[in-house]
């Protein structure tokens, strides 16, 4: 077998297609979607959920069985579909054409696998199994998303925010590094994990003083 490629969906802006109306491939277009992808369906049905993009515009829909034709112009294809001669037309296609392609639970007929994503903001951690075993990287997801909050997503955003005065303020890389550090490494984060806004807001406040900075309060929170 070929190797696969980890893909992070950096498809911002691409047509991608997906041939597959089911529930499978609803979640698909939904990781497209979020990945900012210009998303096309092919297929005869679709479930409501892609039915309802499909309505609201974000999504094209080919009402139609696949064919080879559909692929021209697409940049990746992920085949979801419950037949595996669709599937596997699919695949054979879109390798003739230089279509990166991605059977659902077929690695042998797939160019790349997508990592399952925990995304907490900014922050986005990827675990993968080298396509051999979804269901263990589904499980590992769910065991990460458990342990990992949204104080993630606000102390990221608070960061991300005050990389702007940072730069303006703090001339040496190094003193920048120092306050990012003394920052992640402070009780913040475990203040806002237990919902004390106000306690991580005044351990924020002192940092930032500490280095001569401005603390604003809607920046955390």
């Amino acid at each position: 077998m070929q190797p696969l490629y980890p893909i992070f969906l950096n498809v911002e802006g691409k047509p991608c297609l997906v041939v597959g109306g089911g529930e499978v491939a609803g979640r698909k277009v939904a990781l497209l979607m979020d990945s900012g992808a210009l998303v096309t369906v092919v297929s005869p049905e679709t479930t409501g959920e892609i039915r309802t993009l499909v309505d609201e515009g974000k999504v094209k829909h080919i009402k139609e069985n696949f064919q080879e034709e559909h692929l021209e112009g697409f940049s990746l294809v992920i085949g979801s579909t419950d037949d595996p001669r669709v599937n596997n037309r699919v695949s054979e296609g879109a390798r003739k054409r230089g279509v990166w392609v991605n059977i659902v639970d077929s690695p042998a007929e797939s160019d790349f696998f997508v990592p399952s994503l925990v995304r907490r903001g900014d922050l986005t951690i990827a675990i993968s199994t080298g396509g051999s075993s979804p269901a263990a990287a589904k499980k590992v997801r769910k065991e990460l998303e458990a342990q990992l909050g949204q104080e993630y997503a606000l102390l990221l955003d608070f960061l991300g925010k005050l990389r702007v005065d940072a730069f303006a303020s703090i001339e040496k890389e190094k003193e920048r590094a120092s306050l990012y550090t003394q920052l992640v490494d402070s009780d913040i984060l475990s203040l806002l994990e237990k919902g004390d806004t106000g306690k991580a807001r005044e351990e924020a406040e002192k940092i930032l003083k500490s280095y001569g900075l401005p603390y604003k309060e809607e920046d955390l929170g």
